[in-house]
């Protein structure tokens, strides 16, 4: 009994096994009862022969004696007085611990001073009975153990045929040894590193009911199906202060008969001819003026790509209550001028802006660095970050140390990039900055499912995925395919291989098209 006692105690931690649970408690029900059977046999042999077996090592030697002194009187012919355990009028007896004295329900009462032929002549011990009692008694529970213990060990097989396994194959499980102090479930993640950043669940909401937080996802009418997938989704993850900002009339009116929560940010002689340099550098100046106008109202931002997808809800109110300013998550290599410098960069495309004093200095940093009325936000961003803060880290002298974590691979435009959280100060506008880790905020080209996050990720930037994992087609379609691709299952090399299986997202309002690829 002690040794599955043992086994059942070291067992008692979380195993990732569906059946542990269930053969840890039978384990420890057969302890039990092997215990109590045992206990049962040795009253037995003590009721017998006058014997009483004490666990306990300081009452041995008493109550070895104390058995030796009945076996005499026996011998002798004075068979002692059953009497119950609080009645006694011997020496010896007398002596014996309390401890000792509870644990028989019945004692030979001996006095030591009487001879054989002044027994009471009326009176015997019956012990013969009192065995015969203890034996049926015994045989009763023994088989009631016994056919609880078959019963637990065929339903627990029975309950591994059932999930599909092996019940021979004990070696797959998880097994609690006594020098484990506890096996948790395995999180792994393809980056190296599992975050633990957002999770601080719903604790602190009630400090921050009163203040205004937005998630704001851009675009214009060539991205507006991707728009109605990213917003369908936020919705069904839980998010309720998610809003999509128009940059165009029709795609804000289009949103508004839909019942989107939509807001207007418009661009002024929209400059199609030239879709880079024109038109997508007038939106992303329009989103930092847009996002430091907001912030001046006293609201609280995270400013996310649209294509962004989403893997859980994080409550935005942590961020507040985390205290930095401004957190950005880690980009990839690109401007490629500044990463051969610094070894990293940061991301544009996500990053949540508390509406604070020196937030705002820093976006308006980035306001001077944006001229004429459009630029690359991801350049700006980074140009601000790297040339203008001076900023002083926290317990490091710079993230790009020998020692950082990096992500292991030997793709061209993943190799070596870092992944561990930093946290540190502006000397300029003394801000506070923290740069998420990587498994948190994902960013990597392609990469899936080899280095897929794990499941504490909050959402992932993927790009540059492969046709056998979005099929062929336009840049639109492969980025809503996307959104499948990171939550299914994929057959990849005969093996079943996932991101994160966790939703199924409505297909949302749009014509026949979009309806169809959603």
């Amino acid at each position: 009994p002690h040794s599955l006692l043992t086994l059942s105690h070291a067992m008692s931690a979380p195993i990732a096994h569906p059946l542990w649970s269930r053969f840890a408690s039978a384990t420890a029900d057969v302890a039990s009862l092997t215990a109590a059977s045992i206990q049962y046999a040795r009253e037995f042999a003590a009721a017998a022969i006058g014997q009483r077996i004490r666990e306990e090592d300081q009452q041995e030697h008493e109550v070895l004696q104390f058995v030796e002194v009945a076996e005499t009187r026996f011998r002798t012919g004075c068979p002692g007085r059953r009497t119950q355990s609080t009645t006694t009028d011997n020496s010896f007896y007398s002596q014996m611990s309390p401890k000792s004295k509870s644990k028989s329900s019945c004692h030979i009462s001996i006095n030591a001073g009487t001879p054989p032929q002044q027994c009471e002549q009326n009176e015997t011990c019956d012990m013969s009975s009192a065995a015969t009692t203890r034996n049926r008694s015994l045989i009763r529970k023994l088989a009631v153990a016994s056919l609880f213990t078959l019963t637990n060990i065929v339903a627990w097989h029975v309950s591994i045929l059932n999930d599909g396994q092996d019940p021979r194959d004990y070696a797959s499980m998880a097994i609690g040894l006594p020098f484990q102090a506890s096996v948790q479930p395995e999180v792994s993640s393809g980056v190296g590193l599992v975050t633990t950043d957002g999770m601080w669940g719903k604790t602190a909401g009630e400090k921050y009911k009163d203040e205004d937080v937005k998630i704001l996802g851009f675009t214009d009418k060539n991205y507006l199906p991707i728009a109605r997938v990213w917003y369908n989704r936020m919705t069904v993850l839980g998010y309720t202060e998610h809003h999509i900002v128009a940059h165009d009339k029709s795609t804000y009116n289009t949103l508004r008969s839909e019942s989107y929560r939509v807001i207007p940010c418009f661009i002024k002689n929209p400059d199609y001819g030239h879709p880079v340099r024109g038109l997508w550098q007038q939106i992303m100046s329009a989103r930092l003026h847009l996002t430091i106008d907001i912030l001046r109202n006293g609201t609280h931002i995270l400013v996310t790509d649209i294509d962004n997808i989403f893997s859980r809800h994080v409550p935005l109110y942590g961020f507040l209550e985390e205290g930095y300013d401004v957190y950005h998550a880690y980009e990839m290599r690109y401007p490629t001028s500044i990463y051969a410098q610094s070894g990293y960069v940061i991301c544009s495309g996500h990053q949540f802006l508390r509406s604070s004093p020196a937030t705002l200095r820093f976006m308006e940093l980035v306001i001077k660095r944006c001229r004429w009325g459009k630029c690359d936000d991801q350049v700006t961003y980074n140009r601000v970050f790297f040339y203008d803060l001076k900023i002083i880290w926290d317990n490091v002298d710079d993230p790009n140390h020998p020692g950082a974590l990096r992500v292991n691979t030997t793709h061209p435009e993943n190799s070596n990039l870092l992944v561990e959280s930093v946290t540190g100060r502006s000397s300029v506008t003394n801000h506070t900055i923290k740069i998420w880790d990587r498994d948190f905020a994902w960013r990597l080209a392609g990469a899936i499912p080899e280095h897929c996050p794990s499941e504490n990720n909050w959402l992932g930037m993927p790009t540059k995925l492969e046709d056998s994992l979005t099929g062929a087609g336009n840049k639109i379609f492969k980025k809503i395919a996307a959104f499948e691709v990171w939550d299914i299952p994929v057959e990849l090399s005969d093996k079943r291989l996932l991101c994160l299986e966790r939703i199924s997202v409505k297909a949302g309002a749009g014509n026949k098209i979009f309806k169809k690829i959603a």
